[in-house]
């Protein structure tokens, strides 16, 4: 049943990453179907984009608490990106801005942004590397989906 509504899947991404909009295509057990190849990149970023709406949801819930107890982390904002001609291949990332406090989701990619000279600068790194780079500055919250606050205001 999951592999026939792929095809149609696949569409419909293609139209809503570009559009920016969050939607659930989740039939029931699509997250214990095992596919390979073309389908399991299909289900990755229906997976995606699937999580993201739950992210959204969360980031605000969440911001909404830390302004009213006075903390002033930001909680970044979990994104869905890919190629007009290849939205299967769709990854997942978030921002870290020089300075900020954040509130991290677990994304596939991290941009780490910056301001040098009053040029601003971004660069993109995955998570593994910015596990291993920064990752000692992360302090695990219980929230779900999970998130890490940075320790450290790059």
């Amino acid at each position: 049943m999951i592999v026939e509504l792929l095809p149609e899947a696949r569409l419909e991404l293609l139209d809503a990453v570009l559009c920016g909009e969050l939607f659930r295509i989740v039939p029931s057990g699509i997250e214990t179907a095992t596919q390979s190849g073309t389908d399991a990149e299909h289900l990755a970023t229906i997976k995606r984009i699937d999580i993201a709406s739950i992210y959204d949801a969360q980031k605000t819930a969440l911001q909404a608490y830390f302004q009213s107890v006075g903390d002033p982390v930001y909680v970044a904002s979990y994104g869905v990106i890919g190629k007009k001609d290849g939205p299967d291949k769709a990854r997942s990332w978030c921002a870290w801005t020089q300075g900020i406090q954040s509130l991290l989701p677990l994304t596939d990619t991290i941009a780490f942004v910056w301001n040098l000279q009053s040029d601003r600068k971004t660069l993109l790194v995955s998570r593994p590397d910015a596990d291993r780079i920064v990752g000692h500055y992360y302090k695990t919250m219980s929230e779900n989906p999970p998130r890490m606050r940075l320790t450290y205001a790059c």
